[in-house]
């Protein structure tokens, strides 16, 4: 498998677009290289990865997977990743892209750009956080498209998201900013190569013992999202039975929040498992299996492998 790293900076809306009012100061980076031989000079800087196979053909279709990390992460995967490797396995024309996002770090520099106080007991998130992350997860995606998905038509993109990163996806396409989306969407048409997603334990910040977050203030940002689900991108909301950041309650409350006929499912990542449950060897399997449903437009299955899942509220 081969990596390329890319250090870009996030480029500004034109003004008919406005950009979220925080902005971010670019941050030092290091400029690896750019498959496309090109760069951006235009506001903070964000990293990607791109993993792929040495005999990948850029002629052909590919499928991509835009892989945003928790608040947790303090590297970007690359080809030595097992779990980067589970999912590339037998797939010549596969790419995986794992974003900087947050308070995520890569090659000794600091590539931080939004710290919007996750966990932080003083500040908890609000629903405007929500709205910068939407922007964010956009000019990732989009930037996916324009590099790559234009290859070839045929291209496909999965979004993939662990914690925090699976939040601003589900913000992404609950369209909570969307000036960028639609910005990027009429740019690279993106909603167009998205396939699907496969988000892992999205919270409202981390519910943690309680002792902190308002309970229902996080049921009602989250729900509100879930609502809000692009109804033409399926979206496979997974959660741990014993996810420690988002308990049985709180994930059977914003379960209801699905609308009924969409092509949305939450499903159990399985008895006993916790909130990081993906990158381990018993959770990468599953992973792969989803990825490959959503990839492949096959039935989408319970954590078994077998069951068909059922879409929407139950």
């Amino acid at each position: 498998m081969a990596l390329f790293s890319q250090a870009q900076r996030v480029p500004i809306l034109p003004e008919a677009f406005p950009w979220p009012s925080r902005r971010h100061e670019a941050a030092q980076a290091e400029v690896v290289n750019s498959i496309m031989g090109e760069t951006q000079w235009f506001g903070w800087w964000a990293m990607q990865r791109m993993v792929a196979d040495t005999s990948i053909s850029l002629g052909a279709p590919l499928e991509i997977i835009v892989y945003l990390p928790g608040s947790g992460s303090t590297t970007l995967l690359d080809q030595n990743t097992p779990f980067v490797q589970d999912l590339l396995a037998g797939k010549m024309q596969r790419l995986f892209i794992s974003c900087s996002f947050m308070n995520v770090t890569s090659t000794g520099s600091s590539v931080r750009p939004s710290r919007y106080s996750y966990g932080n007991v003083n500040s908890p998130h609000f629903t405007g956080s929500w709205i910068k992350y939407a922007a964010e997860a956009a000019n990732h995606i989009g930037n996916v498209a324009r590099y790559y998905a234009g290859m070839h038509q045929g291209t496909r993109i999965v979004l993939l998201g662990q914690s925090m990163g699976s939040s601003a996806h589900v913000a992404y396409l609950a369209n909570m900013h969307p000036q960028s989306r639609a910005y990027f969407n009429d740019l690279h048409g993106v909603d167009g190569k998205i396939a699907g997603a496969l988000v892992n334990a999205p919270t409202q910040a981390g519910l943690g013992d309680y002792s902190w977050n308002d309970l229902p203030r996080n049921i009602r940002g989250m729900s509100d999202m879930f609502h809000r689900l692009d109804p033409s991108i399926k979206t496979l909301i997974s959660y741990g039975d014993a996810d420690e950041y988002a308990p049985p309650y709180y994930t059977s409350r914003v379960r209801q929040a699905l609308k009924p006929g969409s092509p949305h499912y939450l499903l159990s990542a399985g008895p006993g498992i916790g909130h990081n449950w993906m990158t381990t060897a018993a959770g990468r399997p599953k992973v792969r299996t989803w990825i490959d449903q959503l990839f492949d437009g096959t039935t989408i299955t319970q954590v078994d492998g077998v069951t068909p899942a059922m879409p929407g509220p139950m």
